[in-house]
């Protein structure tokens, strides 16, 4: 239904940047065309270059494509455009840390815990930053933090366990 509603407004009218997006995400998440969905959210874009929720799924799709420093710049755009939104401050700083960017996946994720304190994401890319800049103690912090806010998460609690087991602790 979503391919066939986006397309439907795009025969209406064809410079709806939202339609682009949702076929874009349609492509990418349904029929793995990954050439049709990057195209659609270039559409989009082209578009509306001041959506950020296209700038954050645009993120995933080059994400998905190993493109990591074209894919924490899409993210850190979605997140300038939305400052207020907790989560998008939070998918920079993941996608900041998927492109090596360890620090910077520090500052965004203390951003999204100020903006919202029980929000497990931003504690769990914490913790692997963390834990890659050897600050196994506060990784182990973050990961217990992580756990206890997704009701323990099988998630979490492989992180902590590989915390643990890096700086040899059982507890």
């Amino acid at each position: 239904r979503m391919r066939d509603a986006a397309q439907r407004a795009l025969d209406l009218d064809a410079s709806l940047a939202d339609a682009h997006a949702a076929l874009a995400l349609y492509q990418a998440h349904y029929e793995r065309n990954w050439a049709e969905a990057e195209a659609g959210f270039k559409a989009a874009l082209d578009l509306n270059r001041n959506n950020a929720q296209v700038h954050h799924d645009y993120a995933h799709l080059l994400l998905a494509l190993g493109r990591r420093a074209d894919s924490a710049r899409e993210s850190l755009e979605a997140a300038q455009l939305d400052p207020t939104n907790s989560m998008l401050t939070a998918c920079a700083g993941w996608h900041g840390f998927t492109n090596g960017e360890y620090d910077e996946a520090v500052i965004r994720s203390l951003k999204a815990l100020m903006m919202m304190p029980d929000m497990f994401w931003p504690e769990m890319v914490l913790g692997w930053a963390y834990e890659q800049t050897g600050k196994t103690d506060k990784a182990i912090a973050a990961f217990r933090q992580a756990s206890a806010h997704s009701a323990g998460s099988s998630f979490s609690l492989a992180s902590l366990g590989h915390a643990l087991a890096k700086a040899n602790r059982h507890q």
